[in-house]
């Protein structure tokens, strides 16, 4: 929406930095530790946010973070970890939220049931988060925003590169369940919406390392060491063809949901896995059977599950090469006598 500004500050000193998941798409490289201008992703939030006037920020995610940030930025930092771990952005923003509210009230810092304290929310993953704070600060929120969330260039929002109202997001997320979309979540807020272009353009995909020149640590990719971003690229979660999104984006109403709740990239790997190492009619029985377990509440974890899946189909590839082995070195099964 859109109206008179608010009083508010520009530049909330309270900030809430998401640090990352399991960097599928990275294959399996942690985010923050990805390499831009000269720095880690998560130190460039870090010090955008203290040029930008932050002095308490909470990083959130699904493990400590992976390096101590650097005392440099004169921000007072805390992490914490959601629970479940993996539970998805909507509950690791839920658990900083929790985690920043106590932190006021024990140190006597501005009331986070005071409508007029604000936090900014960020994604580590941003290229270049200083941009995106830039357009934060030339954009006021109306006196009946909840918040201030800006969208990419092609007008989606981008509901972790944002500016709350404090006590408004905690009631939002208030009662999260893992793996509910940040979408749904915070819908029902009255934000306002502002375009930011490609300031807002994150890393979430090889193609975006290429594309912005960063680079990733030496870390482990499906069991080995990889050094280079080539390692990851071969290694990354199935890329999703455009299409495909646009079918995801029609088909989801009709069905009830909001395409930011269907785990394409992860549903692509399953199939891949369950195809190539059990049986290729297994790809969408499988995936039918995990959105049926999902629904119906006996599995919570998506993630952990879909991870069990392609355990069991790793399991299936093995048993049958062994087979194979077995097999090729009987003479009286080669000759079939």
């Amino acid at each position: 929406m859109t109206g008179p500004t608010t009083t508010a500050p520009d530049r909330p000193t309270l900030a809430i930095v998401l640090t990352g998941g399991r960097g599928s798409r990275l294959g399996g490289v942690e985010k923050a530790l990805v390499q831009h201008a000269g720095t880690t992703l998560l130190e460039s939030t870090l010090r955008a946010l203290a040029r930008g006037g932050a002095l308490r920020v909470v990083l959130v995610g699904p493990h400590e973070p992976p390096e101590a940030p650097a005392d440099e930025h004169a921000i007072a930092w805390r992490a914490v970890v959601e629970e479940p771990r993996f539970g998805g952005p909507a509950l690791a923003l839920a658990a900083g939220v929790t985690a920043l509210a106590e932190w006021q009230r024990a140190d006597g810092g501005a009331s986070p049931d005071d409508r007029d304290t604000w936090v900014t929310v960020l994604a580590c993953d941003l290229s270049a988060p200083e941009r995106a704070l830039d357009v934060l600060d030339a954009r006021g929120a109306g006196i009946d925003d909840d918040g201030v969330v800006l969208e990419d260039a092609d007008g989606r929002a981008q509901w972790l590169t944002a500016r709350y109202r404090l006590p408004a997001l905690r009631e939002a997320l208030e009662e999260v369940e893992p793996d509910t979309s940040v979408r749904r979540a915070l819908g029902g807020l009255d934000l306002a919406l502002v375009p930011a272009g490609d300031a807002v353009a994150d890393i979430d995909t090889p193609e975006d390392l290429s594309r912005v020149g960063a680079s990733v640590p030496v870390t482990v990719v499906s069991g080995r060491m990889a050094a280079t971003n080539d390692d990851v690229v071969k290694e990354a979660t199935v890329s999703v063809p455009p299409n495909l999104e646009r079918w995801v984006a029609e088909l989801a109403p009709r069905l009830g949901l909001e395409p930011d709740d269907v785990p394409v990239p992860l549903l692509l790997d399953l199939a891949r896995d369950v195809a190539h190492g059990a049986v290729r009619p297994g790809a969408p029985v499988s995936a039918f059977m995990l959105g049926l377990a999902i629904g119906t509440g006996r599995v919570t974890d998506l993630e952990a599950a879909a991870e069990s899946i392609t355990e069991l189909a790793d399991g299936w590839a093995e048993a049958d090469r062994r087979t194979h082995e077995v097999r090729s070195a009987d003479p009286e099964d080669a000759t079939g006598e």
